[in-house]
Order: structure tokens, then sequence, then C-alpha cells
């Protein structure tokens, strides 16, 4: 078992659901997983939960709201990078040819986040921690252990990542050639 009191920058750290009906999705992954489902106060905003397993934390969940559900978008897994200093790593995500699309914000004292896309197009999101790390248990049974990106562009993303932090991906040979990997690895 995995359990984590706390990420080294640019360790994933943390994924999240945004689902259609959040009760539907609590539901079905509380009987794929076994994992219960801890309400937030999100002091009026949209609502969270936090799926807990053998009393730790592994994902999060929220609802979409009613314009991306009427747009037609899916539910959706979300990739959060941990990082020390959020603004200076939103700049050096601009200073390497991403984007910031939802810029840095406080997500009450939780930690501070923001929204990236990297060159190839792929949009992750990065996490300055607050009283939340991320997954307390991860990399085992039942809990995320796997954070991928599969692009046509694979030699601008892994530029991209290598530049950004050294030690989030692996390129494997016995993947499709368009595949990087990344994984967070553990000591």
């Amino acid at each position: 078992m995995s359990v984590f009191t706390q990420y080294s920058h640019g360790q994933f750290n943390w994924v999240d659901l945004n689902s259609h009906n959040m009760q539907e999705a609590i539901q079905f992954y509380g009987e794929l997983f076994g994992w219960t489902c801890d309400a937030q106060d999100t002091e009026g905003g949209p609502p969270y939960g936090i799926f807990m397993l053998v009393e730790n934390i592994v994902v999060g969940i929220g609802e979409m709201d009613e314009e991306m559900k009427s747009s037609g978008m899916p539910p959706f897994w979300n990739s959060y990078i941990s990082v020390d200093d959020i603004e200076a790593t939103a700049s050096k995500v601009t200073e390497l040819g991403g984007n910031v699309v939802v810029p840095v914000m406080d997500v009450m004292d939780a930690g501070k986040m923001a929204f990236i896309q990297e060159p190839s197009g792929a949009i992750c999101a990065l996490w300055q921690k607050g009283t939340h790390f991320g997954a307390s248990l991860c990399n085992d049974v039942n809990t995320f252990c796997w954070n991928e990106l599969t692009t046509r562009e694979t030699q601008k993303a892994k530029d991209f990542f290598l530049a950004f932090s050294s030690g989030l991906i692996r390129t494997t040979s016995n993947r499709p050639r368009n595949t990087t990997s990344s994984r967070t690895m553990t000591a």
C-alpha cells in the first residue's frame, strides 16, 4: 500500500471526476471500487466530494454545471500535478509554449489550482497544497496509479514535460508510437 503525506514538485498528486450526475457516479464507483464519498462544504460553490477507501483519501468528484452538460461535454477525469509555487509554474508553462486556460485561483483553504494546456493540446491541472495535498492512498488496488497522455505530437509534449519537470514523464517503447506515459513513482 502506498500511503502519502506529501508530494514533490512535479508529481501527479490528484485526480477528480467531473460527472453529469454526481449521485449516480458516487453509487457507481462505490459499488465498483468500494469507495465511500465525503461531501465537501464548498461554501456555496459547485458540489464536490472526496472518495475514501480504508479511511484514506483516493480521488475527488464534482458535478458539471448546466452549461457544460448542455454543450454535450462527456464526463471526464482531471489529472493534477503538485507544484511548490503555482504562480511561478504557471509562468513557466507560458514560457515553454503552453497556455494557462484557467488562471490560478484559491480553492478555499484547500490550496490553489490552475488548468494548463501543453503545446500538443492536452489539458491538466496544477495544484499547490494548502490543507489538501492530494491523494493519501494511490498506486494500489482500487486507487489511481497511472496518468497517461496519448497525442499525435509526442515529441512536442515530451519536450514540454521534460522541461516542465524532469521526473514527470517516462516513455515506453512497447506502446503505440504516439503515447507518452506519466506515472507517479515512489522511492
